[in-house]
């Protein structure tokens, strides 16, 4: 993988219009360099957020949910049949030997993108999309944004890319305006939130074909945050982001003072969608 610094977001532009005009790549900013990127899910499980005791809850909410939202959008059981549904598909066999994903992945990759944690990590065929993303505030001023750049057509990528459909539910949804698609990362192993190891970064796949860093002061990634949060994130008429709020609302319980932080988990989701 190629590693190349710019001088700012305008240097960043310049780079990818002389090198990557071509359709098929795909990009994914971050506000900081982290060192590794890992899926939601991956860095939930080794991250000491939910106790030991709590994760069997999580696991039965997450699947409740992902066979209520493919009720919800698709209008259609997610199982073909009473035996199936006795063995749900869960996240850590969404990918095959053969990188093949699921057809279970599109509702994963629907929550990833509403902040649910998945296997999935976000891209987008727009540049701006994933500058905006880069534009959350750093730490510290020191704190350089990054911006990956992605062949889609490169085999590691291509077999594991959720994208989204063309449908009138998906046109009018935040994935439309962000221009977003998944890509399925493998999960890590081991007790979770004991000494669960995490497995895929992100930065280490080979169709991720260039990582560039930039300088980015506090001042300007906040006036570009706030110009972009009015046309990327608010819902409007976001008839998909309602249904995931659905589906969070129907994973909550009032009375499981047991598994309060899983409740907690859904319940920032849901927030953030009203």
């Amino acid at each position: 993988m190629k590693m190349t610094t710019v001088s700012g977001p305008d240097a960043l532009r310049w780079h990818i219009w002389q090198n990557y005009r071509d359709s098929r790549f795909l990009f994914r900013g971050e506000n900081r360099d982290w060192g590794s990127t890992y899926s939601s899910l991956d860095r939930l499980q080794s991250s000491k957020q939910l106790p030991q005791h709590q994760w069997n809850e999580f696991d039965r909410r997450l699947e409740n949910i992902v066979v209520l939202l493919d009720l919800l959008v698709n209008e259609r059981p997610l199982f073909s049949s009473p035996s199936a549904a006795l063995n749900p598909l869960r996240p850590a066999s969404l990918i095959d030997q053969h990188d093949r994903l699921s057809p279970a992945c599109l509702i994963y990759a629907t929550l990833q993108h509403y902040g649910v944690p998945s296997p999935f990590v976000d891209l987008t065929e727009n540049l701006e999309t994933a500058l905006f993303f880069a534009s959350y505030p750093a730490k510290s001023e020191t704190d350089v944004a990054v911006m990956f750049v992605v062949d889609s057509e490169q085999e590691s990528i291509a077999t594991r890319l959720a994208r989204m459909p063309d449908t009138d539910l998906h046109r009018s949804s935040r994935h439309a305006r962000q221009a977003a698609h998944g890509l399925c990362l493998r999960l890590g192993t081991g007790v979770r939130d004991v000494d669960y190891a995490c497995n895929e970064d992100f930065r280490k796949l080979d169709g991720v074909v260039e990582t560039i860093t930039f300088a980015w002061s506090a001042e300007d990634r906040r006036a570009f945050n706030q110009l972009h949060q009015k046309l990327l994130i608010p819902l409007g008429s976001d008839k998909l982001g309602q249904k995931v709020s659905q589906a969070c609302l129907h994973g909550l319980d009032e009375h499981a003072f047991d598994a309060i932080r899983v409740d907690e988990i859904f319940r920032r989701v849901c927030s953030a969608l009203v």
